[in-house]
């Protein structure tokens, strides 16, 4: 399976709609054509799939748990930081939503597994 699949089985399953479908395509994209980094299943479909509904939740207005401290803590001290949050910055321009803290915390573990994994 690929990530353009697993946003189909989100879509066709009603996990996500049509507009987090797109925009998620539009992430894929960006890291390709912007940081050069191939997203895939084997090193992004944990991030993807995260992003999605974390896109959703806020669509529906819901919460979620808070992030360990430990894990975040990492990534604060990760030698990538700077591009995290310029990843971040790109994710937050393309989706044109406005994450709420915990949200945005987890999203940041996320890019920055895949850039320590690349």
């Amino acid at each position: 399976m690929n990530l353009e699949t697993r946003l189909e089985i989100l879509h066709s399953s009603s996990v996500i709609d049509t507009d987090t479908k797109d925009i998620m395509m539009k992430i894929i994209n960006m890291f390709k054509d912007k940081y050069n980094i191939i997203l895939t299943e084997e090193n992004a479909s944990m991030m993807i799939t995260h992003i999605s509904m974390a896109i959703m939740r806020v669509k529906k207005n819901e919460d979620i748990k808070s992030i360990d401290v430990s894990a975040y803590q990492e990534v604060l001290e990760n030698e990538n930081y700077k591009k995290v949050l310029e990843i971040y910055d790109d994710i937050l321009s393309i989706s044109n939503i406005s994450f709420p803290e915990d949200e945005k915390k987890y999203i940041l573990v996320n890019i920055c597994v895949i850039l320590e994994n690349i």
